[in-house]
């Protein structure tokens, strides 16, 4: 049996205060968090690979596409995945919710390619 407490005039289920709870506090805090930690160590691995050019080596190239491919997704989804959660509706248009989706899909899956010579 579900417990209901009264919030002025209407009636907040238990349930209904930890959905509010999840996707309104929790889902945009811990994306806050992914998004800056993956902003804050990509941006060092960019920074120091492209400013020692004793770290220019192949796989450290490698490296460098892996962490520009890993900025641009943190720079896409975990923001608008925890706006989407959070709000009840999307203000961006419908042009920025097809953008967005295919930014989702891009950045997902993007991988560097090894071009290997023989």
């Amino acid at each position: 049996m579900e417990s209901n407490w009264t919030n002025g005039t209407t009636n907040v289920s238990a349930s209904d205060r930890f959905m509010f709870f999840l996707y309104r506090l929790a889902v945009p805090i811990l994306f806050s968090v992914v998004t800056l930690s993956g902003l804050v160590g990509n941006g060092l691995v960019i920074y120091v690979i492209v400013s020692r050019e004793r770290m220019q080596t192949v796989t450290n190239l490698l490296l460098l596409n892996l962490a520009v491919a890993d900025l641009a997704f943190v720079l896409v989804v975990p923001p608008f995945t925890a706006y989407q959660m959070a709000a009840e509706w999307w203000p961006f248009g419908d042009v920025a919710c097809r953008l967005l989706h295919y930014l989702v899909n891009v950045t997902a899956y993007v991988k560097p390619r090894s071009h290997r010579t023989n």
